[in-house]
């Protein structure tokens, strides 16, 4: 049976001839957008300009048939275990006080990973469980650092309604496999602004650390952006001159760009497979940080938006590189699904 990235590869018609894996296996980088509408990249029609995501596009290939779930939980889900998530009752974002989490029993991509010799890495959103026995570092990732629910999260403690009783004080949370994770600091609109920032420098550290150890590794990269509330880091207020959401747009797309440089100067582009998708598409309502009539995103020409069953919640802007793998300047309208990730991954890594 071909393998699962050959079925891709050979289905996207994008690679002319079979090829082998080198002795050294490859990186996994894999940078999830929270929200990201099918049309909030220039390469798809935005307004905004998206000049590094747009040349990481150039750089390998851009599907824009990526099919996911309608919401944050269920999309993630998916990614970790190959499963829909309805088989694993994460089929929605859990309400206050709602069960949640992936059980223990689910086999994780990056327990899988990590039982073929791989390093892993969560940096940021989680959303996959908030107790402590739920958190990132107990479903395989050697070290996570983050935060375990919705970003809406972090305006919890701000509003004059907040009952600690009702829904948990938000926290971002750090820990490392074997022990239980210890509280940061509080997740509040304050570290909400900076969120992104930081998750995108720690994933730096680790990728330069990595490279240096010559160990294959596998670190998922979970921003914040675009989900409300909208807020950006100082150096990106006003800096669109547009509005918040601009300003944000400008803001995610600088950050991927030094996620892609570090790599680089990490020496490690050639031996790096990189994934750049959404998690669900953008909302369709307005959203808390945005001016009044302050647009929110686009589907491009997709009806409906976060949260419904229409082709605009669930296709989502997604490409892949791997240098001397995929060939570059590649796009592909063929059908591709957050489920398929898992299997392909597998394969890749042996």
């Amino acid at each position: 049976m071909k393998s699962c990235i050959k079925l891709l590869i050979a289905t996207l018609l994008v690679l002319n001839a079979s090829f082998g894996y080198s002795d050294s296996r490859p990186n996994i980088v894999y940078v999830l957008i929270d929200n990201w509408g099918w049309g909030d990249l220039s390469a798809q029609g935005g307004n905004i300009q998206t000049e590094n995501i747009d040349e990481f596009a150039r750089q390998g290939l851009r599907l824009t048939n990526f099919n996911v779930q309608n919401q944050c939980t269920p999309t993630r889900s998916a990614l970790h275990t190959g499963r829909l998530p309805i088989r694993s009752g994460t089929y929605k974002v859990p309400a206050p006080g709602e069960p949640d989490g992936l059980a223990a029993w689910e086999y994780t991509l990056p327990e899988l990973l990590s039982d073929a010799g791989y390093g892993t890495a969560l940096f940021g959103k989680w959303h996959l469980g908030m107790t402590i026995n739920k958190l990132p570092n107990t479903q395989g990732y050697d070290q996570f650092w983050g935060h375990s629910e919705g970003t809406n999260a972090s305006s919890y403690t701000s509003t004059a309604q907040f009952d600690p009783s009702v829904a948990t004080v938000p926290y971002i949370w750090e820990g490392v496999k074997g022990k239980d994770a210890t509280k940061v600091r509080l997740f509040d609109l304050e570290a909400r602004a900076v969120m992104d920032r930081e998750i995108t420098e720690k994933s730096i550290d680790y990728i330069s650390k990595m490279a240096k150890s010559g160990k294959p590794f596998y670190i998922y990269i979970g921003l914040t952006h675009f989900h409300p509330p909208f807020l950006v880091h100082p150096d990106f207020e006003n800096k669109s001159k547009a509005g918040v959401f601009a300003d944000t747009v400008m803001e995610v797309d600088h950050n991927v760009g030094q996620i892609l440089e570090a790599i680089k100067v990490a020496g490690i582009e050639d031996n790096t497979l990189v994934i750049l998708t959404g998690d669900n598409a953008a909302g369709v309502f307005p959203a808390e940080g945005l001016a009044s009539g302050e647009v929110s995103g686009s589907n491009g020409p997709w009806r409906g938006g976060l949260s419904t069953a229409y082709e605009g919640g669930m296709r989502t802007p997604a490409m892949v590189r791997w240098p001397g793998k995929i060939p570059t300047g590649k796009v592909s309208d063929e059908i591709f699904a957050d489920l398929d990730w898992y299997p392909t991954i597998a394969e890749i890594a042996g």
